[in-house]
């Protein structure tokens, strides 16, 4: 099996530098195609919605790290370092066709205050977003040292959520705020 592995790799490798032309979109976990583009970015199309994230961007079936939605994490290593420095959680949830938005994240929030700490951590009302070009909704969860966000947005049988935190240094806040910020205003129906 290993050896298997190995050879799929050297393969890959192989064919990437031997061909020349445009890379096909690759289909990733949860049923997201990922192209890069030539602004240096990777376009990310799936359950009825596109968005962009940060060129080198890979993607990992994961649950989404407030809501705890099954999905994946996307990260990149934009400035270097050991860890990522770009991690946002994305999920897509089947909702039946003509669902409310507001209903679908007011039960989820519902849901989740029933467990949280009563003192420090329930969530308030979401409050309206823009994202991209849809319109959306955003819960903010506490988080202890981190400022994290959650947005949804809707297509015709998804809700799409959206999780990501700013940690670090002001400095490194701010250089993660805009990515995701970027990732956000990048939002488009498919």
């Amino acid at each position: 099996m290993r050896y298997l592995r190995s050879l799929g790799v050297s393969l890959c490798v192989v064919a990437a530098l031997t061909c020349r032309h445009e890379p096909a979109p690759k289909p990733s976990a949860l049923r997201w195609k990922a192209t890069p583009d030539t602004g240096g970015y990777i376009t990310w199309v799936g359950y009825g919605v596109s968005f962009r994230t940060p060129v080198g961007s890979t993607i990992i079936p994961d649950t989404t790290r407030f809501a705890g939605l099954p999905g994946a994490e996307i990260n990149a290593f934009v400035s270097g370092g050991d860890l990522p420095d770009f991690v946002i959680y994305v999920s897509a949830i089947s909702i039946r066709p003509g669902a409310a938005l507001r209903a679908w994240v007011d039960s989820l929030r519902a849901a989740r205050n029933e467990v949280l700490n009563k003192e420090i951590a329930q969530l308030d009302p979401p409050t309206p977003r823009t994202v991209g070009t849809l319109p959306g909704l955003q819960l903010l969860p506490f988080c202890g040292d981190c400022e994290a966000t959650e947005v949804y947005v809707q297509t015709d049988s998804f809700c799409i959520a959206f999780e990501y935190s700013l940690e670090g240094s002001r400095a490194e806040r701010a250089k993660q705020e805009s990515l995701y910020k970027m990732v956000l205003r990048s939002v488009r129906p498919r």
